[in-house]
């Protein structure tokens, strides 16, 4: 009698115990939120869009350009290292102002004129370079100098500026190597003088682009660069920009080069507006037959150019972008782009479009709501093209019983 009472007892307590964790289970699968849903992309990325370039590229020699701060690159011909002329004056600029940096509106410290810059007015002077006038004891400012050296082409104040800021022309060739090295220019090698009069200084039209960019990166430079003359120079007075593109196309610079082993070279920046953003072109001819030649040239160049940004549709609006499978309804929701993608693409580049991560969703996620992006997969900043990935129903909570069967969907 007393070991039928137990049992009973025992059973109770395994019936209340089963009650207990069956109460415990239900309330545990009425609380717990089910694991969000992960989408899976269906639209094809890979489908690429082609358009044909405008670009009007020079007869001869090597041609580059980029637009400054976007992956938009382009060239033409082999790239072979020639020597820069007065191009090099571009490097020798953004190491100077490595050594001794500016800011806008500052002239800077004054550059006391020696006997040795004479010397290097004389020698100049003598193989009918181009030359800025100079006397000893002359007081003058690193802005100006800098004015003196790109505006007119100053052999003599390019090395007068490397020797100042580095000691020696050998020392400033050593830091400027290693500085293009840094950078990547590999083809691109300082030689014997600041100016590029001496034709050891070599570089390509893709290597000069990329040194046309830095130099526009940098206020100072750029601001110097597209002044059409500068007064005040002391000892020279009022020196002009020999760069005579200058305004022409929208053109802001940088410089021109020639000398016995390359006679004619022209590195050039123009601005144009795209999508309501200021875009500044960069491009390089180097090999021409002539001065005159290479800015004719270049100027064909900057004003294609201009015209190779190509409106393209890259993605339809209302393209099935992904889907959302619901385990509790059977059934699957899926996500659009209200908007098409479009964009002002490089003309003659394939580019396609990009879906960032399309994000996972929860139960009870409304018709319409934001779950990702498209980009402009052509990277070209002045582009910025994004539109919207919306679901296009709504996502409803599953039931109590469903989730009860599906304590695996369950989030923990």
């Amino acid at each position: 009698m007393i070991e039928l009472k137990l049992m009973k007892k025992a059973n109770t307590a395994s019936v209340f115990l089963i009650l207990i964790i069956t109460g415990l289970y239900v309330a545990f699968c009425f609380i717990a939120p089910v694991k969000a849903i992960s989408p899976t992309i269906t639209y094809g990325f890979d489908k690429p869009v082609t358009t044909s370039s405008k670009v009007i590229w020079p007869n001869g020699g090597e041609s580059a350009l980029a637009v400054l701060g976007t992956s938009v690159s382009d060239s033409h011909s082999q790239q072979t290292p020639l020597p820069t002329a007065s191009a090099a004056k571009m490097i020798t600029a953004l190491m100077v102002l490595k050594a001794k940096p500016l800011i806008l509106g500052q002239q800077g410290p004054e550059v006391p004129i020696t006997q040795v810059d004479v010397n290097f007015y004389d020698a100049y002077a003598a193989e009918q370079g181009s030359i800025v006038p100079v006397q000893i004891g002359e007081q003058i400012s690193e802005y100006q100098m800098l004015e003196a050296m790109l505006l007119p082409s100053g052999n003599n104040i390019a090395d007068s500026l490397a020797v100042w800021s580095y000691g020696s022309l050998s020392s400033y060739a050593s830091s400027a190597n290693e500085f293009l090295a840094k950078n990547g220019l590999t083809s691109t090698h300082v030689g014997n003088d600041a100016s590029g009069f001496d034709p050891s200084t070599l570089s390509t039209a893709t290597d000069l682009v990329r040194l046309g960019e830095l130099v526009e990166a940098n206020p100072v430079l750029a601001q110097i660069v597209a002044e059409p003359y500068a007064g005040g120079i002391p000892v020279a007075g009022t020196i002009h920009n020999v760069n005579s593109l200058l305004g022409h196309q929208n053109v802001i610079g940088i410089k021109t080069g020639n000398n016995d082993q390359d006679q004619g070279v022209f590195v050039g920046a123009s601005r144009q507006i795209m999508s309501g953003k200021p875009v500044t072109i960069i491009s390089a001819y180097m090999g021409a037959s002539s001065l005159a030649n290479a800015l004719s040239s270049s100027d064909a160049l900057l004003a294609s150019s201009q015209t190779n940004f190509v409106p393209a549709v890259l993605v339809a609006a209302n393209s099935d972008i992904a889907y959302y499978h619901v385990p509790w309804e059977k059934n699957t929701v899926l996500a659009s782009n209200p908007t098409q993608l479009s964009g002002d693409i490089w003309g003659g580049k394939t580019v396609m479009a990009a879906a960032p991560r399309i994000s996972d969703v929860r139960p009870g996620e409304d018709a319409g709501s934001v779950v990702g992006y498209l980009n402009d997969a052509s990277k070209a900043d002045f582009s910025g093209s994004r539109v919207k990935v919306i679901l296009e129903s709504s996502i409803s909570q599953p039931s109590v019983f469903w989730k009860l069967l599906h304590p695996q969907d369950l989030h923990v």
